[in-house]
């Protein structure tokens, strides 16, 4: 059997239409070279609609939909989704009607604040059951549930199979087994495995498939398994591939310079539909498959299709998720000594693509930040005035948890990729790249020291406090302190300590403690946020208590979202004081060392999953990265072909 990431990547796409027809166990009557000569021109809509006319109609718009967790029933009427508890600890499995866009929740635990809640779902073929993604208390779960909330039965659980994470992606035609995504502890590529509803035995299809989006779907004679793996060495790299529902004969079916995105099959099963995203354009294609071969070159469907996730097929339909709209930085102006709003919110740039991870320079007078836009990923670089100063490419693979920190020497980049999280350097005159250390601990956001020559963090998010040096690669333990794990400090026996953030001159310490103490359970609050918290500053070398805000509500703890400013006179972070509404946004609020005055900035606040804050030099100045973007649901009809 052929593994998907023994393949190496090709220049050439003669080369790589003679390696994709030797590989391909069930046969393969066309190579990429065909692709190639459909795929690069650019074309115009109504080529598009003459040549493939489909019918594409918006069906629900704005809301808090979670596209990823998205599946339609077969009939079209309704949409799996999560409905999130109000305190935003918990979620549960809802059915969504597309026509009114009234939710329904199927379950009741994650509604309980108890921190458990659903992720994956996908409908069985015959529209009776949900099988889901369930995160309880003790790990993941495969679960399924009957659309009327009851029957509700565990197929995989972490405490049984040993798994750490389970996506079901689809149903075999007869509804007997759930096909799914797995990753065992320790392993580092997932596998692709079927359950059987009825017994939960498990079967692996596909092992060694990389860090990619959860998508594989039967064919709908259940002869044929179409799934998203790595290609070859470079994880990032993703190609669809074939392989036969007992497990015996597989081929390689698209893999490209640029990105697809497995969609699923056509329901008559005249081939897949996948998603291309190249640097100028999107678009949705048909790869013709007859008995489990490439029957023909891909075929164009419809263009300009972006910010798109597939949700799959109901019997007539495909169903896809749009973004209007994107993350981006933001700034605004603060005197944290009066606790007002100088200048509000304001975007640093109007492109259509994303912003993210911003940092300011030790001067204080430039922002760095990362944008995305047309496929291309850049450090883009601004005054306070709004002046570009500078882009600098990017060319190493990044994900959403990618960082920034501006130093003496340049601008640190924590890679946060699938396979590593390298720490590199970035050179402001040359814009090379160069790997210095290995990563920071999950969710790190890096403490810059006071004259910005050395990093403060915690070694793979524990206890051991490191000041790293960026231009020496030097580093020592200069304290330990708790950071991402729940930790139970001699000098707070009745609480558990979340994080830990050093001052950048080294003589402080903030401690966020939540008061339930080591009896309780420190899960469910580290979620998402919860009552009951305190902060406070300490004096590392007296262990004096300077400073001390208490009975407030934290967005996130733990997360690493919470700065000091570099002169190290305020301590900021989102929350809520005792007594606000619950439904009140969590905003920015200043601690101040000096006089141990609380104040909050209400006007300055940011959705939790986009959560990323930058403090200027003097603390007078404020970065952070805001939701801009609005869900809809969109159906497409095919007027020929198809099913």
């Amino acid at each position: 059997m052929i593994r998907p990431t023994t393949l190496r990547r090709m220049t050439g796409w003669v080369v790589s239409l003679i390696v994709a027809t030797s590989v391909a166990g069930c046969g393969s009557e066309s190579g990429d070279a065909a692709f190639d000569e459909i795929a690069l021109p650019t074309f115009s809509k109504d080529r598009v609609a003459r040549e493939a006319p489909v019918e594409v109609r918006r069906l629900l718009s704005g809301g808090e939909w979670s596209h990823y967790a998205m599946s339609p029933s077969p009939d079209g009427r309704y949409l799996t989704d999560i409905t999130w508890a109000a305190s935003g600890v918990g979620g549960d499995v809802a059915l969504v009607d597309t026509e009114t866009g009234v939710e329904t929740p199927l379950t009741t635990a994650g509604a309980t604040g108890s921190g458990e809640f659903a992720e994956w779902q996908v409908f069985s073929p015959d529209g009776g059951r949900i099988a889901y993604t369930w995160y309880a208390q003790h790990g993941r779960e495969l679960r399924s549930i009957g659309v009327d909330g009851s029957d509700m039965m565990v197929h995989l659980s972490s405490s049984r199979s040993g798994s750490y994470w389970v996506a079901p992606s689809d149903w075999s035609p007869d509804g007997r087994r759930i096909l799914a995504y797995l990753a065992s502890p320790g392993a580092e590529e997932r596998q692709l495995v079927t359950v059987d509803v009825e017994t939960n035995e498990m079967r692996v299809l596909q092992e060694g498939l990389g860090p990619h989006w959860p998508r594989a779907f039967f064919s709908p004679d259940g002869r044929f398994v179409a799934y998203l793996a790595s290609v070859d060495e470079d994880p990032e790299k993703a190609g669809i591939f074939l392989v036969s529902s007992d497990g015996t004969r597989q081929a390689g079916l698209i893999w490209t310079p640029d990105e697809e995105r497995l969609l699923g099959w056509l329901p008559d099963g005249s081939g897949i539909l996948f998603h291309r995203l190249t640097r100028d354009s999107r678009a949705i294609w048909k790869l013709p498959i007859r008995d489990g071969r490439r029957s023909g070159p891909p075929e164009l469907i419809k263009d300009d299709v972006w910010q798109m996730l597939g949700l799959g097929f109901s019997d007539d339909a495909f169903f896809y998720g749009i973004t209007v709209g994107n993350n981006g930085v933001h700034v605004a102006s603060i005197d944290p000594e009066t606790g007002r709003v100088l200048e509000g919110l304001a975007p640093v740039t109007e492109v259509s693509g994303t912003s993210r991870s911003p940092a300011w320079a030790p001067d204080g007078g430039r922002l760095a930040y990362i944008e995305q836009d047309l496929g291309e990923t850049r450090i883009k670089i601004r005054a306070l005035t709004g002046e570009v100063l500078q882009e600098i490419p990017v060319t190493i693979a990044l994900r959403s948890g990618s960082r920034l920190a501006w130093v003496q020497d340049g601008i640190l980049l924590d890679k946060a990729g699938a396979d590593s999280e390298d720490l590199y350097l970035i050179s402001l005159d040359t814009g090379e790249a160069s790997e210095i250390r290995d990563a920071l601990g999950p969710r790190e956001v890096p403490i810059v020291s006071e004259d910005a020559s050395k990093v403060y963090f915690h070694q793979g998010g524990g206890g051991e406090a490191i000041e790293f040096d960026p231009g020496t690669g030097a580093e020592k333990i200069v304290a330990a302190y708790p950071s991402h794990t729940p930790t139970a400090l001699p000098d707070h026996p009745d609480a558990w300590v979340y994080e830990s953030r050093l001052s950048p001159d080294g003589g402080l310490v903030a401690h966020f403690v939540r008061g339930d103490g080591p009896s309780g359970d420190p899960s469910a609050p580290y979620r998402d946020r919860e009552k009951g918290w305190a902060v406070e500053i300490v004096s590392r070398s007296s262990g004096e208590v300077l400073a001390t805000a208490r009975s407030l509500s934290l967005e996130r703890p733990g997360r690493g979202v919470n700065q000091w400013s570099r002169d190290s006179r305020y301590l900021f972070f989102f929350g809520l004081e005792e007594g606000a509404d619950s439904a009140d946004r969590p905003h920015l609020m200043a601690l101040s060392v000096e006089d141990g005055a609380l104040r909050s900035f209400p006007s300055i606040y940011t959705r939790p999953w986009t959560m990323d804050l930058a403090v200027s030099s003097d603390g007078r100045h404020i970065a952070v990265t805001t939701d801009r973007s609005k869900p809809e649901v969109w159906r497409m009809t095919f007027n020929t072909g198809g099913r």
